[in-house]
Order: C-alpha cells, then sequence, then structure tokens
C-alpha cells in the first residue's frame, strides 16, 4: 500500500492524492522524492555570533590551563529553528523553533548605530521575550530569520490570525 508523503491518505494506483490533491507518479510513488523526508531534512542558513565591540576573540590563558575568553554566544539559523550556543567557562545550549516566532525587532542606540550592532528581540507565541545581543549588522541577520520564519511557517501551513 503507498501513502501520500503530504497527508498521509492511501494513493494506491493514483495519479494525485483525493485528499490533498499532491501530485504522485503513475506507480502511485511520490513525485520528486519523500517530501517529508526533504521538509524534516535539517539545514544550516547562516551562522552568527555575539560581537563585543571588536574583542569577542580575546583570550588570556592563566598558567596555560585556564581559558578567560570573553563570554559569547554563537548563533545557528536552520531551516527549522535557531540554535543558541552560549559559551562562557562552561556550554550551554538552547534552541528556538521557528514556528514559535510571532514578531522579530531591532534595537540599536547611537553607539551601537556607529558601530553597526545592535541587538535582536524576538517575541515567541508563548509570551517569552528573547534577545540576541551585540550582534553586527543585525538588520541583515533580522531579514535572514524573517525569511527562514515565513518558509517554516508556509511549509508548516501556519496561520496566525490578529483579532481586531
Amino acid at each position: 500500500m503507498k501513502f501520500c508523503p503530504e497527508c498521509g491518505n492511501n494513493i494506491e494506483g493514483m495519479k494525485f492524492c483525493s485528499n490533498c490533491g499532491f501530485k504522485v507518479d503513475g506507480g502511485g510513488t511520490a513525485a520528486a522524492g519523500n517530501k517529508h523526508e526533504r521538509l524534516n531534512k535539517e539545514e544550516t542558513i547562516t551562522t552568527f555570533s555575539t560581537h563585543l565591540f571588536g574583542m569577542e576573540d580575546k583570550k588570556q590563558n592563566i598558567g596555560g590551563k585556564v581559558d578567560l575568553s570573553l563570554p559569547r554566544v554563537n548563533y545557528t539559523l536552520t531551516n527549522q529553528r535557531i540554535l543558541l550556543e552560549r559559551k562562557n567557562l562552561t556550554t550551554k545550549r538552547e534552541e528556538i523553533e521557528l514556528g514559535d516566532i510571532n514578531k522579530i525587532d531591532v534595537k540599536q542606540g547611537l553607539k551601537e548605530k556607529v558601530l553597526k550592532i545592535g541587538h535582536i528581540v524576538l517575541n515567541l507565541n508563548d509570551g517569552r521575550e528573547v534577545i540576541f545581543k551585540q550582534l553586527q549588522n543585525p538588520y541583515e541577520i533580522k531579514d535572514q530569520i524573517r525569511a527562514a520564519t515565513q518558509n517554516y511557517q508556509t511549509r508548516s501551513k501556519i496561520d496566525y490570525r490578529v483579532d481586531l
């Protein structure tokens, strides 16, 4: 028995899924490969990290054993989520699903505008606010996150309505 990769409906011997209209070839298999496998494959879009006024890679070693790097957060934007890795003396990893992002803002002070750095503020569906601090070229990063979020929500068929 063959099933539609889009909705899971039985598509044995059909050219199109009777439930969602997904095109399948004559043998009842999905055209152009399994769509779920393509959608579920996580791909990295970009990586970025905190920018502490040009000092992001400065380190001091005490006795050659202790690494006192400046606190740093590395971000990886994929087609499904944003991965945060906070590095100090310890490493902490977090993730934010793109489907949970409701609003994206950029905040910059005068000094930050001159240095071309800023903060990105993500408002999540559960009411939380996540701030990515001290990023270089924050408007470019915001546009990349926004495009990835819209693509994810389109692929996942997520639709938001605002009650006025």
